[in-house]
C-alpha cells in the first residue's frame, strides 16, 4: 500500500532524514530506488531543501549555462621572466604582503603563479560569471576522504548529475592544520565554481600573541581563478580576540573569495620579522554562500 504514495510524500518524509538514511531508505526496493536515488527531481527537491532555492538555482543552472571565454584569463606563461614581470606588477593594495617573487620553496612558487591568475579575474570581475560545463565538473569534482573518490571514477559519466552536485555542496570543506602555528601556503584542490566563506578556528594563549608593535598577521585565501580573501589582524585585533574568548578555540570568518573557474585555493598566515607565539589554528572551512 505505501508504494502507491505519490513521490512527493517519500520526499517529504526525507526531510527528517541523515543523507545515511536516505541511501539505507533507497536501497529497501526497486520503487524507493527509482523514486529517490535514480531521480534527477529528488536530488534538486534535496538541494533546495537542505541549501535554499538560490544555491539550486546557481549549482543546477547557472553555472553550466554560463562560460568565460577570454584567452587573457587562462592563458599559460612559460618563461619565469614573463611571470614575474607580471608578479612584480601587482599593487600592493590588491595583496599587501607580496613581497619579491618567491624562490624560496615550491609550495611558495606555486603561491606567486596562482596570485597572479588571481589578479588577472580580478581586473575582469565585472565581466565574469561563475561557469564550468558538466564534463568538466564531472571528470574534476572531488570529495573528502570520507567519499571513496576511487570508487566513484568508473560512474563519474553515469551517475546523475544532480547526485553528484548534491553530495559536492554536502562534503565538508576542510583543510587539517600540520603545525598549528603556521599555514605556508597549503592548498584546497579542485574547487568548484561558487562564493565561499573563509572560516578558521583558531587559540590564542597569550594576550599579545608575540607580536611586535604595529605588526600585521595576515589570513589569506586566494584561488587560482577567483577573487581571493585578505583578513588583517593588529595587536590590538589580537588582544580584543583574546579577551572575548580567552584561551577558547573559536571559529573566525576570515572574508568571502568567489571562484570562477575550477581551482586550487590557496590558504595562507602570513606574518614579517617574527612568527607570532600563542596563536595556533586547528583548521580551515570552506563554506558555501550566496
Amino acid at each position: 500500500m505505501w508504494l502507491k504514495l505519490p513521490d512527493v510524500i517519500w520526499y517529504n518524509v526525507t526531510c527528517y532524514l541523515s543523507t545515511n538514511d536516505i541511501i539505507h531508505l533507497s536501497q529497501t526496493c526497486r520503487f524507493l530506488f527509482d523514486c529517490i536515488s535514480n531521480s534527477n527531481r529528488f536530488w534538486c527537491h534535496l538541494i533546495r531543501v537542505r541549501f535554499g532555492r538560490k544555491v539550486l538555482q546557481r549549482y543546477t543552472i547557472d553555472l553550466f549555462q554560463q562560460s568565460n571565454d577570454d584567452y587573457e584569463l587562462y592563458r599559460h606563461i612559460e618563461q619565469e621572466t614573463d611571470i614575474r614581470y607580471e608578479y612584480e606588477a601587482i599593487p600592493k593594495d590588491f595583496f599587501r604582503f607580496k613581497g619579491w617573487w618567491p624562490k624560496i620553496n615550491a609550495a611558495e612558487y606555486r603561491f606567486g603563479f596562482a596570485l597572479v591568475r588571481s589578479y588577472r579575474f580580478y581586473l575582469q570581475r565585472l565581466q565574469l560569471k561563475m561557469a564550468v560545463t558538466e564534463d568538466r565538473f564531472r571528470l574534476q569534482v572531488r570529495y573528502s576522504h570520507k567519499f571513496n573518490n576511487e570508487k566513484l571514477n568508473p560512474y563519474r559519466n553515469s551517475v546523475l548529475l544532480s547526485k553528484l552536485l548534491f553530495y559536492y555542496l554536502y562534503d565538508v570543506k576542510r583543510l587539517m592544520s600540520i603545525d598549528g602555528s603556521k599555514a605556508t601556503h597549503r592548498i584546497f584542490s579542485h574547487v568548484m565554481p561558487g562564493k565561499y566563506t573563509v572560516v578558521w578556528r583558531i587559540q590564542l594563549d597569550n594576550p599579545r600573541a608575540g607580536l611586535w608593535h604595529e605588526q600585521h598577521v595576515e589570513f589569506t585565501s586566494l584561488p587560482e581563478y577567483g577573487e581571493l580573501a585578505v583578513s588583517s589582524w593588529t595587536n590590538k585585533i589580537i588582544k580584543s580576540k583574546w579577551e572575548l574568548n580567552g584561551t577558547n578555540w573559536f571559529h573566525e570568518t576570515m572574508g568571502t573569495i568567489i571562484v570562477y573557474d575550477i581551482s586550487n585555493v590557496y590558504v595562507a598566515l602570513t606574518y614579517y620579522h617574527s612568527r607570532p607565539f600563542g596563536m595556533r589554528w586547528d583548521y580551515v572551512d570552506l563554506k558555501i554562500t550566496v
